[in-house]
């Protein structure tokens, strides 16, 4: 009994998928990071590709044999995919002036299908900048405006560039996520999923919220009609009325609502009230975004007990069992603090030992003014994903601003962003006239004498 598309499974967690990847969109990826390095052509498998099978042709509208391989069949279907992708920085020049993509019009080709390639882009140049008068005879003039905006770093190698990922670098999950079907986001399936919480209750939860339990109206719809009855009542047994509205459930979500401190009147459906429940707290995986979860998992074990093992269903039992995996979790997965913040007293009555918070000590800061008649540059930097951020303040012994800096570049590691703020704010102090200088960095514990050939008078610390 199919019960949902595969597609609807292979999304991500926070789609209503399972994190599962399709293989189909996997091998499409793989073959446009083929492609890639086969338009870089810096390989030797690269160039092995380019002379067997793009000889006479551009590779996008190489043609496609039966004898070729199935390597060069699978990257001949990605072709239109990639090439949507690339984006040359020019250096050389040595693109193809017509097949390739080197401004933000795309490939000219695709404005002028009659040119089939033939003519690098460094043959339109004239002495490093473009030649109008060749361009004229190429393209129309209101293209021609247009390529002449494009910036030539000329003695660099043409560079590729990949537009799926934002620094132009290829990046296969960013090329995943363009290949793959994207769904609807929902907030809600993101917080079933959690490390806190065991994987067979989010499970049940992510199959309630899309409706695929086999409850007596789901199989009724996929034509297995059977006399529907509640375990606990007289009604007719649907999802909600098994989750929310009958009278146990009622109950339990109740009790578990004013533990917590929860107001849940007036909601109508479970979806509304696991909306409520999740934005109860900002920290993903906290106890009040567990408890519902639990709740769920121990409806549905205590339905299916009812119903082929006969086994009563109570409030009872159902909110002793409740705490009992309530506590067996929190002894499991939930030991940090953060997950039990504004309810730690749920954290006492089931017996979980979080970890102590350590509370740092503050430490007090405070300017210290430089000698008399000197000045004192205080720097400081930040680090993050290969840029770093550097700003200084000169002030003088009155601690009366002299100058401000601030901006940023590329760097590796934090260590590497300081140092370049140390050199930097230096050397503009210094091209401003200002030597004497008591030089102190944020993070910096101790004073470091350093003599600086030429600059006697500049202390670091």
């Amino acid at each position: 009994m199919t019960l949902c598309k595969w597609s609807k499974v292979c999304a991500p967690y926070e789609e209503g998928g399972l994190n599962i990847r399709r293989l189909a969109d996997l091998h499409q990826a793989f073959m446009q990071k083929a492609w890639k390095r086969l338009r870089e052509g810096n390989s030797l498998w690269s160039r092995f590709m380019l002379n067997m099978y793009c000889r006479k042709h551009h590779p996008r509208i190489t043609p496609v044999h039966p004898l070729h391989s199935r390597v060069w069949k699978n990257l001949h279907k990605v072709i239109d995919e990639a090439e949507s992708n690339i984006n040359w920085q020019l250096g050389q020049g040595l693109c193809d002036f017509w097949m390739d993509s080197w401004m933000e019009l795309g490939p000219l080709c695709n404005h002028y299908p009659d040119q089939k390639g033939g003519i690098t882009v460094h043959e339109v140049w004239l002495n490093g900048t473009w030649d109008e008068a060749a361009l004229s005879n190429l393209i129309s003039p209101d293209h021609l405006g247009r390529v002449k905006e494009v910036f030539i770093d000329q003695g660099k190698p043409d560079l590729l560039l990949w537009k799926s990922s934002k620094d132009g670098q290829f990046s296969f999950k960013s090329t995943y996520e363009a290949v793959r079907e994207q769904l609807h986001a929902s907030s809600l399936y993101s917080v079933i999923w959690h490390q806190n919480i065991p994987k067979k209750m989010s499970f049940v939860a992510w199959r309630l919220l899309n409706g695929w339990l086999p409850v007596d109206e789901v199989m009724s719809k996929k034509g297995i009609v059977l006399a529907s009855k509640c375990m606990c009542c007289a009604q007719m047994e649907t999802l909600n009325h098994v989750f929310f509205t009958n009278p146990i459930a009622q109950q339990l979500w109740s009790h578990f609502a004013s533990l917590v401190g929860i107001k849940s009147n007036n909601i109508q459906s479970i979806q509304k009230l696991l909306h409520i429940w999740s934005l109860s707290v900002n920290t993903t995986g906290h106890i009040k975004q567990v408890i519902p979860i639990v709740i769920l998992w121990a409806i549905w074990e205590a339905r299916n007990k009812a119903k082929h093992m006969a086994i009563p269903f109570s409030f009872r039992r159902l909110r002793s069992r409740i705490m009992s995996l309530l506590i067996m979790n929190s002894k499991a997965n939930m030991t940090q603090t953060k997950y039990w913040t504004g309810d730690s007293f749920i954290a006492t009555q089931l017996g979980a030992h979080c970890r102590s918070v350590k509370h740092k000590r503050p430490t007090l800061l405070c300017w210290e003014k430089p000698e008399k008649g000197a000045l004192k540059l205080n720097i400081d930097a930040a680090f993050k994903d290969g840029r770093g951020g550097y700003g200084g303040i000169l002030r003088n012994d009155q601690g009366e601003l002299v100058v401000a800096m601030g901006l940023e570049g590329k760097c590796e590691t934090q260590f590497d962003a300081e140092i370049q703020a140390l050199l930097i704010c230096l050397q503009e102090c210094i091209a401003r006239g200002y030597e004497r200088m008591d030089t102190r960095h944020v993070g910096m514990k101790k004073l470091i004498q350093l003599e600086i050939s030429g600059l006697p008078q500049i202390r670091l610390g």
